[in-house]
């Protein structure tokens, strides 16, 4: 890691790691871990305490991030993944590099034979430098699994912590509710105690009047027996007296019209009667008129005098008649008034009741 003051850091070649981080959706520890654990691109830090990467590092970071959540790569192969995708180069020194040249050995005196086990010893250091670099490997995967534990574990202790201070807060809470609930069953207790015993002075009342209610039950029912008795009684001599009301209506009817057409006749009667004494009295004028005519006609004037007083005396005879049945018909409709009345009253009594009947019924329900 290269530290380099901020002033020489341009915006447009460095960002900081707060920045790629909230880019690749990372927490900042995370990024910074992976500086330890894959010590294969360079951050540069400024006087603010700040890292800041340029353009090969963010590229690091996003093939990381890739190899890591998208494709699911170990963390041991990561390195070895950015070798094979070209993001990092592989540094192979060259033959002429790694090994010296015979000619400069044997300027500095040294025999074949020395050059070939210098040599040999050249390639075992070499062996002994891959299996360090495979050790480092496993080394930085043993690294990242325990920085990923002590993450793990700084987010368990926070958690912890939060967890004790949210226990402490549920055990005060705890505290409060159970000395309210003991308050509350104490006085739940009290109440149970008072309610048991208005509830056994409450029971012995109404013992006692569900005995009165029993007997007031047994008297409702008794009267009700003797109530429908009563009313079968009287609806039967309902029954029997608008039977005999029908008949005597029938009978009334059929008398009322017999003495209408009796009146029908009569008015005819007394209507040729009228015209018979118009008849006579204008007979009796021309009788009077030809009396001094002769003795003979006054005999005959006499018998039609007679005749006359005994059309007067039937006709004074259906006048009584009319009058009686005048007397009659007002009679009847006295009478008919009478039965409506007594029928009216009946059906008022019948209605009262079943007043009574329903009123006793709900008693019984109740």
């Amino acid at each position: 890691m290269t530290a380099t003051p901020s002033h020489h850091l341009h915006q447009e070649r460095l960002r900081s790691a707060l920045s790629v981080a909230e880019e690749l959706g990372l927490p900042l520890y995370r990024l910074h871990s992976w500086e330890s654990l894959y010590p294969v691109f360079a951050t540069h830090q400024g006087e603010d305490g700040q890292s800041y990467y340029d353009a090969h590092a963010v590229e690091v970071v996003r093939h990381i991030a890739r190899l890591l959540y998208q494709e699911g790569a170990k963390s041991h192969e990561i390195i070895s993944c950015l070798r094979q995708d070209g993001v990092i180069k592989t540094e192979k020194p060259a033959e002429s590099q790694r090994l010296p040249k015979e000619d400069s050995f044997q300027n500095h005196g040294l025999s074949r034979h020395d050059v070939t086990s210098l040599t040999e010893r050249l390639k075992q250091l070499e062996q002994e430098n891959k299996q360090l670099g495979e050790q480092l490997e496993a080394f930085g995967q043993i690294a990242l699994s325990l920085k990923t534990l002590e993450d793990e574990n700084e987010l368990l202790r926070q958690k912890q912590e939060a967890a004790q201070s949210r226990d402490e807060y549920e055990r005060q809470s705890y505290e409060a509710s159970k000395r309210a609930l003991e308050e509350d069953n104490a006085a739940l207790h009290d109440t149970i105690e008072q309610l048991k015993r208005e509830l056994a002075g409450h029971k012995a009342h109404m013992q006692v009047q569900e005995s009165e209610h029993t007997a007031a039950l047994v008297a409702l029912r008794e009267e009700l027996a003797r109530s429908r008795a009563e009313c079968k009684s009287l609806r039967d001599a309902e029954q029997k007296r608008q039977t005999t009301h029908e008949a005597e209506t029938r009978a009334g009817e059929e008398r009322q019209t017999l003495l209408e057409n009796e009146r029908h006749r009569l008015v005819q009667k007394f209507e040729q009667s009228v015209l018979l004494m118009q008849t006579l009295e204008d007979e009796n004028v021309r009788l009077k008129r030809s009396l001094k005519e002769g003795e003979a006609m006054r005999q005959e004037q006499v018998r039609l005098t007679e005749r006359v007083q005994a059309l007067e005396s039937a006709n004074a005879t259906l006048k009584a008649e009319r009058s009686s049945l005048q007397q009659a018909l007002s009679a009847r409709d006295e009478e008919h008034h009478a039965v409506g009345q007594k029928q009216a009253g009946i059906q008022q009594f019948l209605q009262e009741l079943q007043g009574e009947l329903y009123q006793l019924k709900q008693l019984i329900t109740e």
